[in-house]
């Protein structure tokens, strides 16, 4: 049996890969958010780009496919780490990378709180409907960029920036025929 696991790339080593492919696993999705140590340290992270490539090497090594999912324009983020995050992806090489743009903003969390604080945002506008920040020193340059590395790497995904997902049903019509797993598998 062939299974996936959404996880993040600090905790794993070696010897977790191996039981992951001795155990079938053929899919892991590490919920990276960015590969710049300044983003990771604005978004709260706890594991270090020196991680995330060490699970990339092991994923590789253990022949198991392998996604980044990744937010950027989080808090200070700036052209350069930007920049920093997309090289360090090539450099992981995943099977595929998931490019999200925007930070969404829960209630309550230290992220809202913060924001709230700065009056980027008040508090009754945070809840179910959903909303998003994207670093304003930023909001020019990073649709541009990140539509520059969906156009030149086949393997980077940006959820409702274009054709791989344009189709409003496509994940229910997949799902109707039988595709089971990741979809970020079928669309890469």
């Amino acid at each position: 049996m062939k299974w996936t696991a959404y996880t993040s790339p600090g905790v794993e080593d070696e010897k977790m890969f191996s039981i992951y492919k001795e155990a079938g696993c053929d899919a892991l999705d590490f919920g990276s958010d960015a590969m710049s140590n300044v983003s990771l340290a604005t978004m709260s992270k706890w594991f270090t780009v020196t991680k995330i490539k060490e699970a990339s090497h092991w994923c590789r090594e253990y022949e198991i496919n392998f996604s980044h999912s990744l937010i950027f324009g989080s808090p200070g983020e700036t052209k350069d780490s930007l920049e920093e995050t997309i090289a360090n992806v090539h450099e992981c090489d995943p099977t595929v990378v998931i490019a999200m743009i925007g930070v969404r903003l829960y209630p309550n969390t230290p992220l809202s709180n913060r924001l709230i604080k700065k009056g980027w945002i008040t508090r009754k506008e945070i809840g179910l409907k959903p909303v998003f920040y994207v670093e304003e020193s930023i909001r020019e340059f990073i649709f541009d960029r990140l539509l520059e590395e969906r156009q030149n790497y086949s393997n980077w995904i940006l959820p409702g920036f274009g054709k791989k997902m344009k189709h409003p049903m496509l994940f229910e019509r997949l799902r109707n025929k039988g595709a089971k797993g990741p979809m970020w598998k079928m669309l890469a």
